[in-house]
């Protein structure tokens, strides 16, 4: 389970005190997004669900969301940098609209 201010999220394999919750804002809540991790896909997160990711801390990560549907749109899709701590969850949050 992770928490910050912004919301709590369960789920995962792993039990790292430390990660990130994502989620992708988005009017299409049947669109798919590719999450990218340091350049390597991590697995896809659902529009408008917050995904938990446990990861290690005393580390940096790139994270960005890629658009995976034949749809168009228009979204940020601007890469964040988090550098994690044991205990820290940072919320990312990117806003996505059909065109």
């Amino acid at each position: 389970m992770l928490a910050s201010a912004d919301g709590i999220a369960a789920g995962g394999y792993e039990s790292n005190t430390s990660g990130v919750l994502v989620k992708v804002e988005s009017s299409d809540p049947d669109a798919v997004f590719e999450l990218v991790i340091n350049n390597a896909t991590w697995g896809t997160v659902r529009a408008n669900t917050r995904t938990p990711i446990p990861l290690s801390p005393y580390e940096s990560y790139s994270i960005r969301p890629v658009a995976t549907s034949d749809q168009q749109i228009d979204f940020d899709d601007g890469m964040r940098t988090v550098i994690l701590y044991p205990g820290n969850v940072y919320a990312l949050t990117w806003k996505s609209e059909p065109v």
